[in-house]
């Protein structure tokens, strides 16, 4: 298969192959939609929105993850370890806001901070009200670069 009939089978179903792909790496195919984007292929409005709903949908899944992970937890592991666990998650408490917006923006331990999120029982909506606006820039500048920079991507 060449890149031309990969090409083609992407032409014939864009959303679908976004979909996919943004479950590997969102931001990287962000760059390459915004990039079809620039070359007319595809409509932003939806291939933004379907980037926002992946990454809140898979963000929300990592913090429900933690949520139950700490309920777990208690099971598993030795008293003598729950207090200091306890007292790190009170110091997390604090500065998890910061720390989520740090990690979305950098990319650096964004997964462990939202599992970290839910399990030192950070509120959903609390959550999403650090994590949503983060999202909805993030993407809209990855997808604007690739639209920049479409004939070079392409």
């Amino acid at each position: 298969m060449n890149h031309l009939e990969l090409l083609e089978g992407i032409k014939a179903h864009p959303y679908m192959t976004i979909i996919l792909a943004s479950l590997v790496n969102g931001r990287a195919t962000a760059l390459v939609v915004g990039a079809f984007i620039g070359q007319g292929y595809l409509n932003p409005f939806a291939a933004y929105w379907i980037f926002v709903a992946m990454d809140f949908m898979g963000d929300t899944l990592y913090y429900c993850l933690g949520r139950i992970g700490q309920l777990g937890g208690k099971f598993l592991i030795r008293e003598s370890w729950q207090e200091k666990i306890s007292q790190f998650n009170g110091g997390l408490k604090k500065n998890l806001p910061k720390a989520l917006l740090f990690g979305k923006i950098t990319m650096v331990g964004s997964k462990p901070i939202i599992v970290a999120a839910g399990m030192t029982k950070m509120p959903l909506f609390k959550f999403w009200s650090v994590n949503m606006p983060c999202t909805l820039v993030l993407f809209f500048l990855y997808m604007a670069a690739g639209y920049l920079f479409s004939q070079w991507i392409l």
